[in-house]
């Protein structure tokens, strides 16, 4: 409190009258401590507020959100100037203050309409002071017992994560305003994209942190998403104008290094710049080339400089923040960074993949080729869990002729992974069952499907009595889907959206705004008696290959961008596919709460009444093809098949077979880690069916 007050006297002396802050009355002290007097504010904070109500409040504006940012901006200037850092910029601490209406003896017409509210800052709480205001006032704030920098500590963080800017703490030597910026534009961000609740605003910041906090990167994951809001177009729209000055200074703002930010006022000059621009006749859908011209891809791919021999690349996760237990050299004459030693009961001696003589190619997708690289890396990463990639010198370890379905699912550039994978031997007739699910929305489907589908199949073969084979395979999977769908039913909010943590403003999925139910794709291989049998619902893919890694059957991806789809909403009296950002056409589905989501793919199992009324179906295609010796059948999600065309996957998958150093779990990993490598944004997930005895 005594911060607090520091800071409101101070906005007191040195901006009296100011639009941008509450009039400072005075404090008092009493048996429950001290307070501070402040100016009564009659008017909601920006958080009560949503982006379909702003236009009334600023009538005749084309463009609200831009006098709401330009306020906020102007506000955090005047705030910066006092030297004040205020760490807790959200919309629950914007206060919009009306304006009192035009007198009549005023220049302006008595019948022209009020004024525009204003925007006032509130809740300086968790504020950092940097400076004194006078010469004295170090003096003063010494007798105080307040040091002339105060709210400043290496353990005084902001208190909303959602909000808060990449370096988590005030460092009055570096940047310290920039703390604010970075707030400011996730607020913007919430505005632009409607984000106007929590959880929607939380998925959005892991996505942020996960690209980086690089908009253009966030922005090609987002497109590659299974659901997209039609707000985020919306948003796109509104940042294309005047040339893209918009999305470019937005992106100044996020960005992850504060001496890259922009300052406050600067900020508000570009705004203004625009914003007193009249209104420009509407321009066509943004070009999405546009906003990713500048989106690099990542430094090489995997693999790229190998040397031959008898090596294999590891993958190793560590938790961020903790000590890894490894030591890490540069080799001159190897040209490389390499572990010369693990440190036992480390995370790195408990992990058991990483041994000395390996040497560190990527950590976190960043290739790294220096020591210095590395602990750069590795230091600086925002995400929670680092992936670090390594080159091994391992001993041949032959498969195991018995192994014949191998997967492996990979989180890649996501925050969370909501795909899911099976592989299962069955004794009856020798047959074996792989599977992808990719979810959406959350991970409650995808593994619904992951821990049911083979009971469901079962069951199913009971009441059968008859061997597995295509038909039961989609018996199975309609059952499945049915019984995910009555059991969502019984408490859609809790079994069937992703997690959330409200505290730690966490969503355990890749969702871009709340309202949707999880729902999943699956793709499922039955090898039988020298036969694949193929499900597949959605646009995952499976591939069937020769020995020889030719294709010999795939199945088709269930897009709205599909004739036959296209044919199939058509002839159901279903609405048309929407063209959406990119150029993809997406299923529109209207939600109950007025918003509309577009939906990539044209079937999955969906629990929401809305995407199931929208055309979006569970219907599965299934198809079967003879199986030779040494013949393969390829799962992976789409995020695989993004980067991988169908000939290009099989070679890999074929030479990684043939050369039977990797058994089958390891091939369907080095697939997963080539199509990160090559620029996946998506979960990653494989399965490998092999015919061989």
């Amino acid at each position: 409190m005594a911060v607090e007050l520091r800071a409101l006297e101070r906005l007191g002396e040195l901006r009296p009258g100011s639009p941008h802050f509450p009039a400072y009355l005075g404090s008092w002290e009493g048996e429950w401590g001290q307070g501070a007097l402040l100016e009564r504010v009659a008017g909601p904070s920006l958080a009560s507020l949503n982006a379909s109500s702003l236009p009334a409040l600023f009538p005749g504006c084309a463009h609200p959100g831009d006098a709401l940012v330009l306020q906020l901006l102007l506000s955090l200037a005047a705030l910066h100037e006092c030297q004040i850092v205020h760490r807790d910029v959200k919309p629950e601490n914007l206060l919009l203050c009306p304006r009192p209406p035009r007198s009549p003896g005023s220049p302006d017409s008595p019948d022209s309409p009020s004024p525009p509210p204003s925007l006032k800052l509130i809740d300086f709480g968790s504020c950092a002071i940097l400076a004194p205001a006078r010469p004295l006032s170090g003096l003063l704030s010494a007798l105080r017992g307040l040091p002339p920098a105060s709210g400043v500590s290496p353990t005084s963080a902001a208190v909303s994560p959602i909000y808060a800017a990449p370096e988590i703490y005030i460092d009055p030597a570096r940047h310290p305003y920039a703390f604010d910026v970075y707030s400011a534009a996730v607020v913007w961000c919430g505005l632009l994209f409607r984000l106007d609740d929590a959880k929607a605003l939380a998925s959005f910041k892991q996505q942020l942190a996960s690209a980086g906090h690089d908009l253009a990167l966030w922005l090609r994951g987002s497109l590659a998403a299974t659901v997209l809001p039609e707000s985020t177009e919306a948003g796109l729209a509104e940042l294309s104008r005047f040339g893209y000055r918009p999305w470019r200074l937005l992106r100044r703002m996020l960005s992850a290094a504060p001496s890259d930010r922009p300052t406050a006022a600067a900020c508000a000059e570009e705004v203004r710049s625009w914003a007193e621009l009249p209104p420009t006749a509407p321009s066509p859908p943004p070009s999405v080339d546009d906003f990713l011209k500048a989106v690099v891809p990542p430094d090489g791919a995997l693999g790229c400089d190998l040397p031959a021999g008898p090596r294999e690349l590891v993958t190793a996760q560590f938790k961020a923040g903790k000590p890894l237990g490894l030591i890490l050299a540069d080799d001159e004459v190897k040209a490389g960074v390499y572990v010369t030693e693990v440190l036992p009961r480390s995370q790195a001696s408990r992990n058991g993949r990483v041994l000395p003589g390996d040497r560190l190619l990527s950590v976190c997708s960043v290739s790294v080729k220096t020591f210095a690289q590395a602990c750069d890396v590795i230091t600086g990463s925002p995400a929670s869990v680092l992936g670090m990639t390594y080159l091994a010198a391992r001993p041949p370890t032959y498969r195991s002729r018995n192994q014949r379905v191998g997967k492996h699912t990979s989180t890649g550039r996501r925050p969370f992974n909501e795909d899911a994978v099976i592989s299962k031997p069955y004794s009856n007739g020798g047959a074996v069952l792989g599977g992808v699910f990719d979810g959406h929305g959350g991970g409650a489907a995808s593994g619904f499907a992951e821990q049911n589908f083979c009971r469901v199949l079962e069951e199913r073969l009971e009441l059968r009595g008859s061997g597995v084979d295509a038909a039961l395979l989609s018996a199975a999977w309609s059952s499945l889907c049915q019984e995910y769908i009555d059991t969502c039913g019984v408490d859609e909010a809790e079994r069937c959206a992703a997690d959330y943590d409200g505290i730690f403003g966490v969503v355990r999925g890749f969702m871009t705004a709340a309202g949707i139910s999880a729902g999943t794709t699956a793709t499922v291989c039955l090898l039988n008696r020298s036969k694949f049998s193929l499900l597949n619902c959605g646009d995952s893919r499976g591939v069937v290959y020769s020995e020889a890694g030719s294709p010999l059957a795939a199945t088709v991806d269930h897009r709205p961008s599909s004739l036959s789809e296209a044919e199939r909403l058509g002839a159901g009296g279903f609405p048309p596919p929407a063209c959406g950002a990119g150029g993809n056409l997406r299923v529109r589905v209207p939600l109950d709460d007025g918003s509309t989501y577009l939906y990539a793919v044209s079937r999955s199992l969906e629990a929401d009444e809305n995407a199931r009324a929208a055309g979006i179906v569970y219907d599965a295609d299934v198809l079967e093809v003879e199986a030779g010796f040494g013949d393969f059948c390829l799962l992976a999600t789409d995020g695989f098949w993004d980067v991988f065309d169908v000939a290009s996957a099989g070679a890999k998958a074929r030479d990684m077979l043939r050369e039977k150093i990797l058994n089958v779990n390891e091939i369907a990993e080095r697939l997963c880690a080539d199509a990160i490598a090559q620029g996946s944004v998506d979960n990653v997930s494989c399965v490998i069916v092999l015919n061989e005895k």
